[in-house]
C-alpha cells in the first residue's frame, strides 16, 4: 500500500493527492485487474506457468456479468501472493533470494505493461489531513520495516505542508490545488499533522518535530478549544461566516478530531512534563466519556488512545544519551523498536548543543548524559530514573523486567 501511493499518488512537489478513480476508460476496475489470458500474452506460456505457480488470481464480479459467466481463462482478477516466500521458494526448490529475484522480475513486467493501459483518472487536491495521516503511516512503516525511504518521503511532504499550507500569519490551510491554496484549516488537519510531527520525532529524533508539534498544539488550544466544557470545535474561531460551531465526538471514515487531540495531548504532556497539556486531554475525555459509555464502537479511537495511557502510574519513559549517528546509539534505539510498546515515550538526547535544544523542550533528558564514547539508556517511570545501561541486552533484560511488574 505504501508503494503504491508513493509511486501512484505522490505530486511532483512530494505531497499526496487524494484519491484515484475506480473506473477507468477500460472499465472499472480494469486498471489494476487482470485475466489469465493477458498474463500469458505478456510473459509467454513458460513464464507464465511458473507466475502462476508463485501468485493466484482472485477473480472479482464484473457489475454486469457476476463471476462465472466469462471463461476462465477471461475473467478479470486481482493478482495476489499464492503463499509464504519461504515456503514457496522451498516448494519451488529456490534459493530465497534466487527466489525474490524471480518474483520481482515476473512482477514488473507486468507492471512496465500495465503502464500501457488507459489509467484512472486522480483527485489532484492536496489536502493537509490527508497528507498528515499518511506522513504518519510513513513515519511508522519506515520504522517497522527499517526503510529510511519511507521516513524521507514523510519528510519531504511535511516539508511541502509547511511551505505551501500556510497563510501570512501562519495559520494552517486546509487544501492546495493547482499552485493555490486556501480554505483555513479544520480541527482534523491541525490534529492529523501535530501526530504526524510527533511521529516523525519518534522515527528521526529530530527536535524540531517536536517544536513543530508543540507550535501547532498551542495554536489549535487557542482557536479550536472549549475552555468551559472540554475538547475542541471542528471550526477555528476566527471563521464568522457560521452560525454555529461544532464539537464532534464519534470517528468517521477517519478518527475523530477529539480523538487524536487527546491522544496527542497526552503524548506532548509525557515528553515536555507538562501537567496542563495533561490537564487538555482529560477536558477532551470528558468531553467524549459519555457519549463512549452509551455508544462505544462509534468511538474506537478514542477508546484506543485511552488504553495506552490508562496505566499511567506504571508508565515507562526512556532516555537515550548518545550520538544519534553511533553505532551504540542505534543498537540501544533497535532494542526498543524491536518490541511493540505504543505507550513508551523515547527520547534521545545527543552531546553538546543539541542535548541543550532536548534540554529546553523535554526536561526529563537533562542531566541524562552518556560516556565518551558509548550510548547511554536510562529507564525512568513517575519522574526517577533507574542506574543508565549501555549494553542492549541489558536494556532488553531492564525492559523486560519493569513491563512484567507493570503488568
Amino acid at each position: 500500500c505504501v508503494n503504491y501511493v508513493l509511486r501512484e499518488l505522490q505530486d511532483p512537489g512530494c505531497a499526496f493527492y487524494t484519491a484515484e478513480d475506480a473506473d477507468s476508460p477500460d472499465g472499472e476496475g480494469a486498471y489494476y485487474t487482470w485475466t489469465q489470458e493477458e498474463i500469458v500474452r505478456v510473459l509467454g506460456p513458460e513464464d507464465a506457468e511458473r507466475f502462476f505457480s508463485l501468485f493466484t488470481l482472485a477473480p472479482v464480479a464484473d457489475n454486469n456479468t457476476g463471476i462465472g459467466v466469462m471463461p476462465e481463462n477471461q475473467r478479470r482478477g486481482v493478482i495476489f501472493a499464492a503463499g509464504e516466500s519461504e515456503s514457496l521458494a522451498k516448494t519451488q526448490n529456490i534459493a530465497p533470494e534466487e527466489f525474490s529475484a524471480l518474483r520481482d522480475a515476473l512482477r514488473l513486467r507486468l507492471l512496465s505493461a500495465r503502464q500501457e493501459r488507459s489509467r484512472p483518472r486522480r483527485d489532484t487536491k492536496i489536502l493537509t489531513d490527508n497528507n498528515a495521516l499518511f506522513c504518519k503511516a510513513l513515519a511508522l512503516a519506515g520504522r517497522a520495516f527499517n526503510n529510511p525511504a519511507y521516513i524521507d518521503a514523510a519528510s519531504r511532504a511535511l516539508r511541502f505542508i509547511q511551505l505551501n499550507l500556510f497563510d501570512d500569519k501562519g495559520s494552517l490551510l486546509h487544501c492546495y490545488y493547482e499552485g493555490k491554496s486556501g480554505i483555513l484549516a479544520f480541527a482534523d488537519d491541525y490534529v492529523h499533522l501535530i501526530s504526524a510531527c510527533i511521529e516523525m520525532y519518534r522515527s528521526t529524533f529530530e527536535i524540531a518535530y517536536l517544536k513543530n508539534a508543540l507550535d501547532l498544539n498551542t495554536h489549535l488550544l487557542r482557536h479550536f478549544g472549549d475552555a468551559n466544557k472540554g475538547g475542541f470545535f471542528t471550526i477555528s474561531d476566527t471563521v464568522t461566516d457560521l452560525p454555529v460551531r461544532r464539537k464532534e465526538w464519534y470517528d468517521g471514515s477517519i478518527t475523530s478530531a477529539n480523538a487524536v487531540a487527546f491522544e496527542n495531548s497526552m503524548q506532548l504532556s509525557r515528553f515536555t512534563a507538562d501537567p496542563d497539556l495533561e490537564k487538555v486531554a482529560q477536558g477532551c475525555a470528558r468531553f467524549v466519556a459519555g457519549s463512549a459509555a452509551r455508544s462505544p464502537s462509534a468511538v474506537t479511537g478514542f477508546l484506543s488512545a485511552l488504553s495506552c495511557f490508562s496505566r499511567i502510574k506504571s508508565i515507562l519513559d526512556i532516555v537515550i544519551s548518545g550520538n544519534p549517528s553511533d553505532e551504540s546509539t542505534y543498537a540501544l534505539i533497535n532494542v526498543l523498536r524491536s518490541r511493540y510498546l505504543p505507550d513508551l515515550i523515547v527520547l534521545l538526547r545527543p552531546q553538546g548543543k543539541a542535548g541543550d535544544d532536548v534540554d529546553a523542550v523535554a526536561p526529563l533528558a537533562r542531566g541524562r548524559v552518556s560516556g565518551d564514547t558509548i550510548a547511554m539508556a536510562y529507564l525512568c517511570s513517575s519522574s526517577a530514573c533507574l542506574p543508565p545501561v549501555k549494553e542492549p541486552l541489558e536494556l532488553r533484560r531492564l525492559l523486560d523486567t519493569e513491563m512484567d511488574a507493570c503488568l
